[in-house]
């Protein structure tokens, strides 16, 4: 992988140290479309969070809202401890992101974007972002319009890390790019809040790429939470239990969190105390991969979850 270079400060960040970023009741409407309704949930030093869900579930409206791009019609959304509005005026480089969209322009060269970037970050890297360049062969004189869709991520995504921000948020950074690149993207991103005790909130749709690093997710459907746990939660305490049709409700203790009726059995996904819980159980149950747990949340919900 591309490493590049950030000197750690603070390792250990205790839990009581504040959240980086708060969303509190957040909403936003767009005339009578409510883009979020309500939303609440923290990002945290040293960890990457994962923001899921379909086209249109509000992922995008989120982190313009965190970038200041957008205000609030309900609630709050707080970074570093001010308003992402007040932040976005402020500046100085503390949030680093990577959007949809957001390009420069094809003529400006690498060494431009270098500068530019340095000059809006108090923290920018010149030493770690042209390790980069090197490593992948950019030359300094070379255009943003003559690079391929998959090196201009790239490119971006290293600029964004080199400014150390201590929050970072990527919407699909790793569109465009091939299994070897989305790895290596993803590698720095988690070497960089480690080292450093930031925090990234990332959307994506490959999720086998943001299961080997993440920390918590939160799935967002028609613009609300529909559920949010520590990924290490998630993987020890919920399952895929198939759960005959006679046998009546699963025993107490179980929290069935999705429901699909199949040929003489349930296909049920439940929430335990622990995977230990399962092996209890008369029948089989299964540990389950994110992607799995996400088309089971968004496909076949129950109205209730605890």
């Amino acid at each position: 992988m591309t490493q590049l270079h950030f000197i750690p400060h603070d390792l250990g960040a205790p839990p009581s140290m504040p959240p980086l970023l708060a969303a509190r009741n957040l909403s936003r409407s767009f005339g009578s479309k409510h883009a979020l309704a309500g939303i609440s949930f923290e990002l945290r030093p040293g960890d990457i969070l994962a923001l899921l869900g379909p086209n249109g579930a509000g992922k995008t409206t989120f982190l313009r809202l965190a970038l200041g791009l957008l205000a609030p019609t309900g609630g709050d959304i707080e970074l570093l401890g001010l308003s992402a509005r007040r932040l976005a005026i402020q500046g100085g480089g503390q949030v680093g992101s990577l959007g949809d969209g957001m390009e420069p322009p094809p003529w400006a060269t690498i060494a431009l974007l270098e500068s530019l970037q340095s000059a809006a970050s108090a923290h920018f890297s010149r030493a770690a972002f042209r390790r980069f360049c090197n490593q992948h062969s950019f030359l300094r004189d070379q255009r943003f319009g003559t690079l391929s869709k998959g090196q201009k991520r790239s490119l971006l995504a290293a600029l964004a890390l080199a400014m150390q921000p201590d929050v970072i948020l990527f919407d699909e950074p790793a569109d465009g790019l091939d299994p070897s690149a989305r790895r290596e993207l993803y590698d720095d991103l988690r070497a960089t809040v480690t080292e450093r005790q930031s925090g990234a909130i990332v959307t994506t749709h490959i999720l086998s790429d943001i299961e080997r690093i993440a920390d918590h997710i939160v799935i967002l459907q028609h613009g609300s939470v529909i559920f949010q746990c520590p990924l290490e939660d998630a993987r020890e305490q919920i399952r895929a239990i198939e759960w005959p049709t006679h046998a009546g409700p699963l025993p107490d203790g179980f929290f069935p969190l999705s429901r699909q009726n199949l040929e003489g059995f349930e296909l049920i996904v439940a929430r335990a105390s622990n995977s230990e819980a399962f092996d209890q159980l008369p029948v089989r149950s299964r540990p389950m991969t994110l992607e799995a747990l996400y088309l089971a949340l968004t496909k076949h919900p129950v109205e209730a979850r605890s």
